[in-house]
């Protein structure tokens, strides 16, 4: 069944390792939908010191935040940027995965990392984005990333010695398994957001 998880785990992957090393760094990843989540275990199997995820609204997804070890999980009506500041002595998160697709969490990323931090953008999105350039980029000198599916074969490597460590919890990410047959009704559990990934077999 893990097989099934080998393209977004790809995305996760290439996503938090475009910070580089981050063992020993506080991270945030804004989105807990089945990417997001990945990058969550991704991030505590790579080292990172901290690991901060927003689920926004979803109380299903930011249980399964919290069961995949994330150190703090934020939602909607929190203060993200004052959190990962008290969270760091002041500076901000080393790295932010923006991985919603929403145009509101670009600069709720920007709030949120330190100066010289790395902000990565997985998320695709529909409407266009205003950003302060002067004080949220160049001011703060930060390396912004975009990042698309993978990078054959470095990330596809780094998922496979990921897996070998045993340190990834793909097991909590797969909430649901349904036969083919029955994929309405993995539907309608998909669109009520109320799952991580769903599976299929035949």
């Amino acid at each position: 069944k893990y097989t099934t998880l080998q393209d977004p785990l790809g995305n996760a992957v290439h996503t938090v390792f475009s910070a580089g090393d981050i063992t020993g760094k506080n991270v945030a990843v804004l989105g807990c939908g089945p990417i997001g989540l990945l990058a969550i275990t991704v991030a505590k199997a790579a080292g990172a010191a901290q690991v901060v995820a927003v689920g926004h609204t979803n109380e299903y997804r930011i249980d399964l935040a919290k069961k995949l070890g994330a150190d703090v999980v934020l939602k909607k009506g929190d203060d993200f940027g004052k959190v990962a500041r008290d969270l760091t002595d002041g500076l901000g998160m080393d790295a932010v995965y923006e991985i919603t697709g929403n145009p509101n969490a670009v600069n709720t990323g920007l709030g949120m990392v330190r100066g010289g931090g790395t902000l990565a953008l997985l998320g695709v999105f529909n409407d266009p984005v205003t950003i302060n350039l002067t004080d949220d980029i160049v001011f703060k000198c930060v390396d912004m990333k975009g990042i698309y599916g993978r990078r054959i074969w470095d990330t596809w490597l780094t998922s496979t010695g990921l897996l070998k460590s045993g340190k990834l919890d793909l097991d909590t990410i797969i909430t649901h398994t349904f036969k083919f047959d029955d994929i309405l009704e993995g539907m309608e559990v998909m669109a009520s957001g109320n799952s991580g990934k769903i599976v299929l077999t035949f």
